[in-house]
């Protein structure tokens, strides 16, 4: 919302637009309308509740705002999957419920909430209850202190539609836009939506892709699309950088997006206790194999001691000697060669020799800043890796044994850091095609990886975005004036009313 100026746009006396009056379309994985990002009551509970209707919930269940999610329609259930061989998953099985499926790191689960929330999500505060201010008098300072920030068109309605199943591909692109231009289906196109989300999308499609062609009709028509660009460019090994644009990105009268880096990303946080001078939040990153949100406190907890010199690096098992200074303590090592940068070995046997002589938490000291790539550590002991800054702050403390540090599911992308990549595309971004056809796509970039938003079934809780095609919701007063400003494209702009 800093990067793009939304927050000029919100409070600028000449625009002022917060979405309100606008419903944005989400064709996508269906929305998980129970996280507090849309008003829900941000509870696990809520949401497995929600899961087991075949309906959106009635206004006074306590389970959705219908001032965000006014309707919405599942074109397709939990089990479908385009490209599945099985009958019984190839075959849709709609219903009136688009909730959103708990991701599993394999599946479209969590795509279309993360989406929907940055497009139109309320925001949530620290403490994880809805925003409910003023958006006019928010600041680039109090965004970045929110838990989530708002989404670009906070106060915009928002109707999924879903077209995904928890797994695989789709079909029924078509006609969820047909579903966007008459969501109750009765032929009237009064309830259109005013924008439609499309982050999705087929890659070296040519411009008369049936897709493409609808959203030039839905244009027409007064319902303005917002497509990804897409995001594999690196089909040639090295990065096919001009020739890929898929559909519908590459309709003429849709605005195609690229993605971009912000100037600022999420950070993993671990907090201080000990010493006092000390007290407060780090940056890092967390190990990825360990289960932090199942962990009690006391597993999360714990005094850090530093590995012997002989062994700085852990990469060795520890002798009996140097087991019995470490048993019941979370152990410092260092993760790279300070001169060179180099790692000597892989995050796993580290925390295998720490766990072997007793050890009950791993803290890994770092010369980066910001590290690329996760680490994984391994599934029964946690771990955190310290950014450089973080490294060099709490150096006394690790020599003097006197740092005491707690690590909690809850604090991950809780901190803000400055990016090394600030405002330059990501590389799987395509960068778009010829202009043979008359226009060249994409038409704009706008930041996308790194970016947290509203979690599936979290409740109250964000999700960081790493992969990059979650970046095109857009602002939704971007009608004929905005296009003409934007676009590279402004003769399919004569054809938006």
């Amino acid at each position: 919302m800093v990067d793009t100026k939304t927050v000029n746009t919100w409070t600028r006396e000449n625009t002022g637009y917060t979405g309100k009056d606008v419903t944005i379309a989400v064709v996508d994985s269906g929305v998980d309308y129970t996280h507090s990002d849309f008003g829900g009551p941000g509870t696990a509970e809520a949401y497995q509740k929600a899961k087991d209707m075949p309906e959106l919930p009635s206004a006074d269940s306590g389970l959705i705002d219908r001032n965000k999610i006014a309707a919405g329609v599942d074109l397709v259930g939990d089990s479908y999957n385009a490209s599945s061989t099985n009958t019984e998953q190839n075959t849709p099985h709609p219903d009136n419920n688009p909730l959103d499926c708990r991701p599993d790191g394999f599946g479209s689960g969590g795509h279309g909430t993360h989406v929907a929330g940055t497009a139109a999500g309320y925001g949530v505060n620290q403490d994880g209850t809805t925003f409910r201010g003023d958006y006019s008098k928010l600041t680039a300072e109090q965004l970045n202190q929110m838990k989530i920030g708002p989404g670009t068109a906070p106060e915009a309605k928002i109707l999924p539609v879903r077209v995904f199943g928890c797994h695989g591909t789709t079909h029924m692109v078509i006609k969820a836009l047909d579903t966007v231009m008459d969501p109750n289906g009765d032929g009237d196109f009064s309830d259109k939506a005013n924008v439609v989300n499309l982050s999705l999308g087929g890659e070296f499609a040519p411009v008369d892709d049936p897709e493409s062609y609808i959203v030039n009709t839905m244009a027409r028509q007064g319902v303005f699309t917002v497509a990804a660009a897409g995001n594999a460019n690196n089909y040639n090994g090295v990065g096919d950088t001009y020739s890929n644009s898929g559909s519908p990105a590459n309709a003429a009268a849709g605005l195609s997006v690229a993605n971009a880096y912000g100037t600022t990303q999420p950070t993993d946080q671990m907090k201080v206790l000990a010493p006092e001078q000390q007290a407060g939040f780090v940056n890092g990153v967390y190990t990825s194999s360990f289960g932090y949100a199942a962990a009690s406190a006391d597993k999360l907890t714990g005094e850090v001691v530093k590995a012997p010199a002989s062994n700085r690096y852990g990469c060795e098992a520890f002798s009996e000697q140097d087991a019995a200074q470490l048993k019941g303590k979370w152990v410092y090592i260092d993760w790279e060669d300070p001169a060179t940068g180099k790692f000597p070995c892989g995050s796993a046997v580290r925390f295998n020799h720490v766990e072997a002589a007793g050890g009950q938490g791993v803290i890994l000291g770092s010369v980066q800043e910001r590290h690329e790539v996760g680490i994984a550590g391994n599934a029964t002991i946690p771990g955190f890796m310290l950014s450089q800054s973080a490294t060099d702050k709490l150096a006394t403390a690790i020599n003097d044994g006197t740092l005491r540090v707690e690590l909690n599911n809850d604090y991950k992308t809780q901190g803000r850091t400055s990016h090394s990549k600030a405002l330059s595309l990501v590389s799987s971004s395509a960068r778009g095609q010829h202009g043979s056809d008359g226009y060249i796509k994409p038409d704009v970039a706008a930041p996308g990886a790194e970016i947290v938003s509203a979690a599936v079934g979290g409740g109250t809780k964000g999700l960081r975005s790493r992969a990059p095609p979650w970046r095109h919701p857009t602002h939704p007063g971007w009608r004929h004036w905005c296009c003409r400003r934007i676009r590279t494209t402004p003769p399919p702009c004569s054809r938006l009313p």
